[in-house]
């Protein structure tokens, strides 16, 4: 608002500063430029993946800054064209250990595998795929969780596994064996999280946790609708992902003591919202869409992805919380327990892949 205020309208305005306050700075993720970002640690060092300099090549990407990139490489490539194959990396502890999956050489059926890299070697590690095999998120132990196909007959059915530091690897089931399972988060307590498929197609959100013998039980978490899934989850078990329901609206949604939360959208005219990642603060992180006339920059009547932050119970547009001008966040991918966050956007009227981080 830059016009001067009259004596209610001001007081007004100090008694409700803290909502207009600018909240975030910005620094632009580059040297390379990244395709996508997935995970950042506590040390604010991120994971994603990027081109090959000077090549078509999509390789798996480590930012221990956000102006300095590290390409992790890849495990091999079994297309007679180098150019189709890639590695992607999706998360990183506080330890610099990497996960995430690549193509290899020889490969069945040209599928990536699972990786693990760490002190500038990547290697293939064992899950359940023996198709394929993905390692979606790492915690502090090196406990890994993901999902693979364990057979060759193109059933599409996945398995969840957790794999722990000195390559044991157990097996995560649905509510029964052979019922598709998928996990996205782990946290420092080796508990995982995701869903499961009861029915054979539609999904069910749950977390698998060690019952105390070294055996792993699914718990089943209520969601509205007609499927839901986690797809992060904190030291203190509280989830963050989605809910679809009988409307077909589709929410980012929370779990906190098994209770699920709607978080809602902010979006106009398009009942969407998809929340990604949560951390220690119970701070939930995501995007939602809307449909109107936006200038960010150019004025367009279309469907637009914009980045929320939920704490508190409360949504909030990442674009009413940027300390700098021309600055619109489009999604919001992964947050770590100092508040920063991994993320995308429009800045001077380019896009880019963005670090939000805290305004003290």
């Amino acid at each position: 608002m830059r016009r001067l205020l009259g004596g209610i309208g001001l007081c007004w305005l100090l008694l409700n500063s803290a909502v207009y306050a600018a909240q975030y700075s910005v620094t632009v993720v580059d040297n390379p430029r990244p395709v996508s970002l997935s995970g950042i640690n506590d040390a604010g060092q991120i994971v994603g993946s990027a081109y090959q300099s000077g090549s078509i090549l999509l390789d798996a990407y480590y930012w221990q800054s956000p102006h300095q990139g590290m390409d992790l490489g890849r495990l091999g490539c079994s297309y007679e064209n180098e150019g189709e194959c890639y590695s992607k990396a999706f998360d990183l502890n506080n330890n610099g250990v990497v996960i995430g999956e690549s193509h290899t050489h020889p490969g069945y059926a040209y599928l990536p595998v699972a990786f693990r890299w760490e002190n500038g070697a990547m290697e293939q590690i064992t899950t359940v795929g023996v198709e394929f095999s993905r390692a979606q998120a790492i915690n502090n132990r090196g406990t890994i969780t993901g999902f693979g196909r364990a057979t060759y007959n193109y059933s599409y059915v996945s398995q969840a596994y957790v794999r722990f530091n000195d390559g044991q690897t157990v097996g995560l089931w649905g509510a029964a064996s052979g019922l598709a399972s998928f996990a996205y988060g782990i946290n420092d307590n080796d508990t995982a999280a995701g869903c499961y498929t009861p029915l054979g197609y539609l999904l069910t959100p749950g977390y698998w946790s060690d019952n105390g013998s070294g055996q792993y039980q699914l718990t089943a978490l209520p969601a509205p609708g007609s499927q839901a899934c986690v797809e992060a989850i904190n030291d203190q078990n509280v989830m963050a992902g989605y809910a679809i329901d009988s409307t077909g609206a589709h929410h980012g949604a929370v779990w906190e003591n098994e209770q699920f939360t709607d978080l809602g959208t902010l979006g106009v005219y398009v009942n969407y919202s998809h929340a990604t990642a949560i951390n220690n603060a119970k701070q939930v992180v995501g995007h939602y869409s809307s449909w109107q006339r936006l200038c960010r920059p150019t004025c367009r009547t279309k469907t637009h992805a914009l980045g929320f932050i939920w704490e508190n119970g409360a949504m909030t547009a990442l674009d009413n919380l940027m300390a700098e001008p021309d600055v619109y966040v489009t999604d919001a991918f992964d947050i770590n327990d100092s508040g920063q966050i991994a993320a995308s956007g429009i800045v001077n009227g380019s896009a880019e892949f963005l670090i939000l981080m805290p305004v003290p």
